[in-house]
């Protein structure tokens, strides 16, 4: 959610994409949905998500209508989330690079970076054009709190 607990949306539709390769299978399973045409929907109202307020909304849909989510369908609506907030903070690509995820955003070159990095602490490493978030031993619930936390602050830094 947003700072002021609000739903986080972007706000241009035809913003560019954000490609996210991260560390997590995201998928649907067939013994979650077991029906092919209802999965295929789904997947298609999951990737038009673009308010974190709807895929909350939407993972709610899903407990009420298949039951709990496997940890799969978790990592799936977690990427949607990632993205929206990618969006938010001119993130155009999140990638592992070794034992770190890398951030690209051409916009942090218009920003006081030094504040940024502030902000963001010893969580990650801002550079010119991208942050590098090491992740270390981290585990899964670990580094996807920080890289919310760094794409929030990223976000703020743009405001």
């Amino acid at each position: 959610r947003a700072e002021g607990g609000g739903a986080v949306a972007y706000d241009d539709p035809m913003a560019p994409a954000v490609t996210l390769d991260l560390p997590l299978l995201a998928v649907i399973p067939d013994d979650y949905i077991s029906d092919q045409a209802l999965r295929l929907r789904m997947y298609r109202r999951i990737a038009g998500l673009t308010d974190t307020g709807d895929l909350d909304a939407l993972a709610e849909e899903l407990v009420d209508r298949f039951g709990p989510l496997p940890q799969e369908v978790l990592n799936l609506l977690y990427q949607v989330r990632i993205k929206v907030l990618a969006l938010r903070a001119h993130v155009t690509a999140i990638g592992r690079d070794g034992d770190q995820l890398v951030l690209k955003s051409e916009a942090l070159e218009h920003i006081d970076r030094q504040r940024l990095q502030g902000r963001i602490g010893d969580a990650a490493r801002v550079a010119r054009r991208a942050v590098w978030m090491p992740l270390g031993e981290q585990s899964d619930a670990e580094w996807q709190a920080t890289l919310e936390r760094v794409l929030r602050a990223m976000y703020g830094a743009h405001r």
